[in-house]
C-alpha cells in the first residue's frame, strides 16, 4: 500500500595499509524519488475506508497526483585514519561532505 519508489543508491569503500597507517576512504550517494501512489495507509483504511485521502487524476484538485511527488538525495564522504604508536591507538575521521 502507499507509493511507487526510484532508489538509486553508490556505494565505494577502499580500505588500504600504509606503512603503519590504516586508511579506509567510504562514498556514499543515494537518490529517491516517490510519485505519491492512490492508495491510503493501512490506517487510513481502517479509519476512513478504502477512499480515505485518495490521490485522482484531476488537476484542478488538492488531491492530484502530480501535486504528491518528492525527491531526496543524500551524498556522503569520509576518510578514516587509525594507527599505533608508543603504545597509544590513534584515531581520526575527517567527514568531507555529507
Amino acid at each position: 500500500m502507499g507509493h511507487s519508489a526510484v532508489y538509486c543508491s553508490t556505494r565505494v569503500k577502499g580500505d588500504r595499509q600504509f606503512g603503519d597507517i590504516n586508511v579506509t576512504a567510504f562514498g556514499n550517494y543515494g537518490r529517491e524519488h516517490y510519485d505519491g501512489g492512490n492508495s491510503p495507509s493501512v490506517q487510513q483504511y481502517y479509519l476512513g475506508g478504502p477512499t480515505y485521502a485518495a490521490l485522482g487524476p484531476n488537476p484542478f484538485t488538492a488531491q492530484y497526483t502530480g501535486y504528491n511527488n518528492s525527491e531526496k538525495q543524500t551524498d556522503m564522504e569520509y576518510i578514516n585514519l587509525k594507527a599505533d604508536y608508543f603504545g597509544f591507538h590513534l584515531l581520526a575521521a575527517v567527514k568531507i561532505r555529507a
